[in-house]
C-alpha cells in the first residue's frame, strides 16, 4: 500500500462519513416534519368538527320563523304586493339574466 492510496481511502471514508450523517439528518428532520403535518392535521379536524357544532346550534337558535317574526313586527317589513312581483320566463337553463335599460 503506498501513501498516495491510504489519502485516497481516507479521503473516501470521511467523505462516506459526512454524507451518512447528512442523510441521517435529513431523515430526522423528514420524520419531525411528517409528525407535525400529522399533529397539524388531527388538530385541524378537531377545530373542523368544533366548527361543526357551532354552526349547527346558530342554526338551531335562529329559526326562520324568528327571523320573519321580527322583521314584520319590530321592522315593519310585510310581503310584497302582486304589482311588485315580476316574473321572469326562463329558456330552461338554470339562471335567469336581467338587463336593465339605462334610458
Amino acid at each position: 500500500m503506498n501513501p498516495g492510496f491510504m489519502i485516497f481511502m481516507t479521503l473516501a471514508m470521511v467523505l462516506t462519513g459526512i454524507v451518512c450523517v447528512r442523510y441521517i439528518r435529513l431523515q430526522s428532520s423528514l420524520t419531525t416534519y411528517v409528525n407535525t403535518i400529522s399533529s397539524m392535521e388531527i388538530e385541524l379536524q378537531s377545530l373542523r368538527a368544533e366548527n361543526d357544532d357551532y354552526e349547527s346550534r346558530i342554526k338551531g337558535a335562529i329559526g326562520l320563523e324568528n327571523i320573519k317574526k321580527r322583521a314584520m313586527e319590530d321592522l315593519g317589513m310585510t310581503y310584497a304586493s302582486d304589482d311588485q312581483i315580476v316574473v321572469y320566463n326562463s329558456d330552461g337553463t338554470d339562471y335567469v339574466r336581467q338587463f336593465v335599460s339605462l334610458q
